[in-house]
């Protein structure tokens, strides 16, 4: 009965040990683990390159003058003074032209608006201003106006109506416009501020976070939610308009970007890779670009999401 027994396991251990060299031999070929190999002690070593090695970035290029480029001139505008900053990116376009900053550029105050960023919250909103007066957004969707001059705070106003579903939450921004701050946040809202006392005048719920700031024009707010849907509000009702739907991406960049504006176009761009300009009026379609690849079957690690602001300038995207 013992020799009954042990032969299944002589088999056993027989086959084991086989396994076990098969495995070394395929270790074996492997040069970067032929340590692990114990079957195989042959000094058998792999060179990665026996050639010339061509360094990625070379730290010893100096730049030199184009030939082509010899000779040209070209057009510096003169430095104008900003003295606001209504949008997100400056301006409807989003372009700003020379800008005189002035002979040096130091801190004038400091002061702390609200809560940063942290686990599970964080600081994406852009500051405004317009009027004397900045006007921020922390990362619990708390709106201040600060005194341009002092830093001091003028008012300062909660507008997230936290609720079970929406405890925490990022993103967002802030916009002037005829006297109004204009709101977005991942809290799910749009809302509008009186820009003077900080007084809630209307408050829109949506059904996903937004977490761009929002672009006014032709008296219209227009943000991108997260689920790549550009909606419009009427800026003096907060009454839901048009939507626009781009192609659904659930990778992307933490910030996003806001919508520029064009005589009667809209240029909005989206995580899906997808660039589209539409009438401001009804959110007609008047040309879209793919920026990057929009396959489905590409891995989703792979993010196409625009995070730049579209700038507009001279009729050129």
């Amino acid at each position: 009965m013992k020799a009954l027994k042990t032969a299944p396991l002589r088999a056993k251990t027989v086959l084991a040990f086989v396994a076990i060299a098969l495995f070394g031999a395929g270790l074996g070929g492997c040069g970067t683990v032929e340590k692990l190999n114990f079957l195989d002690r042959k000094k058998n070593k792999v060179i990665a390159s026996q050639g010339e090695r061509i360094p990625l970035i070379a730290l010893n290029q100096k730049l030199e003058v184009s030939d082509v480029l010899k000779g040209q001139k070209f057009f510096l505008p003169a430095p104008e003074p900003v003295t606001a900053w209504p949008q997100p990116g400056g301006a409807l376009d989003q372009w700003i032209d020379n800008l005189d900053a002035g002979a040096q550029l130091e801190i004038a105050w400091r002061k702390s608006f609200g809560q940063g960023s942290k686990r599970g919250v964080h600081v994406t909103a852009p500051p405004v201003a317009a009027d004397g007066r900045v006007y921020v957004m922390d990362a619990e969707a708390h709106v201040s106006a600060l005194d341009a001059a002092s830093g001091e705070r003028v008012w300062r106003t909660d507008v997230a109506q936290k609720t079970k579903r929406d405890k925490t939450a990022f993103g967002g921004g802030v916009a002037y416009a005829d006297g109004k701050i204009f709101v977005t946040s991942g809290f799910r809202f749009v809302a509008a501020l009186d820009a003077a006392t900080g007084k809630l005048i209307w408050r829109t719920k949506v059904d996903a976070p937004i977490h761009d700031a929002p672009t006014i024009m032709a008296g219209n707010v227009y943000a991108i939610s997260v689920d790549d849907e550009l909606l419009s509000f009427d800026m003096q009702t907060g009454d839901a308009g048009w939507t626009y739907q781009a192609l659904t991406e659930p990778a992307r960049i933490l910030s996003a970007s806001s919508p520029a504006a064009a005589g009667d176009t809209l240029v909005a761009a989206f995580a899906s890779g997808e660039l589209t300009a539409l009438r401001a009026v009804n959110g007609n379609e008047e040309w879209t670009a793919v920026l990057s690849r929009t396959s489905r079957t590409n891995a989703l690690s792979e993010i196409r999401d625009i995070a730049g602001r579209p700038v507009i300038y001279k009729g050129v995207v």
